[in-house]
């Protein structure tokens, strides 16, 4: 981003929209029982270092559904903020899923939260010929908690990337050509929805 704007090559759509903010997450790494999440904001790329958390599942019986050919049974949770519903197969016998929804009796195959904001679902499982090394980027980032993390991306605005990028007087406009109102524009706040409200 920084090196478009040098060339005044600068294009907005870089920027965060609708308060999504790419991340990858790293399970036992750097090692076992820890975990680190890769998260850019602005110009700014940061890194979470945690320890890895169990949520604590209630196993709902009588439940049952199929998913990519799986029999998958239901959990549910309160984690993070937010009460989570996961289908897992126990024909899986992995502990894993999504995100941090891990510790089920089986590979958690579909999950969402109470209000449907956030959902997983998986779309097909195949057996790799060869071991795939999982790459972390070296790129130097900065230390953050998650809960600095979270309002920091909660006060974010387009005009603090200009501000730290150093760059005056532009123009832009919308996609049908007309001006947008820069001041307006400068300050206003993305929508704001984390997956981790606590």
């Amino acid at each position: 981003m920084n090196e478009k704007a040098k060339t005044g090559n600068f294009d907005f759509s870089d920027l965060p929209k609708g308060g999504r903010f790419p991340f990858s997450y790293y399970k036992n790494y750097p090692s076992t029982g820890k975990s680190i999440q890769l998260e850019s904001v602005g110009t700014t790329d940061y890194k979470c270092t945690e320890n890895v958390e169990t949520p604590d599942w209630q196993l709902i019986p009588d439940s049952a559904t199929t998913i990519i050919g799986y029999h998958c049974q239901l959990a549910k949770t309160n984690f993070k903020g937010r009460t989570w519903y996961a289908w897992y197969a126990e024909d899986v016998p992995l502990p894993e899923g999504p995100w941090k929804l891990i510790g089920l009796p089986g590979l958690t195959l579909k999950a969402y939260d109470e209000n449907k904001e956030y959902s997983f679902t998986a779309i097909g499982m195949s057996t790799l010929t060869a071991p795939t090394p999982i790459t972390f980027p070296k790129a130097k980032r900065e230390e953050i908690s998650q809960k600095d993390l979270r309002e920091f991306k909660e006060k974010f605005t387009p005009g603090m990337v200009l501000e730290t990028l150093n760059i005056k007087n532009i123009k832009i406009q919308d996609e049908k050509g007309n001006p947008i109102d820069m001041k307006k524009f400068m300050n206003k706040k993305n929508v704001f929805n984390p997956i981790e409200l606590q």
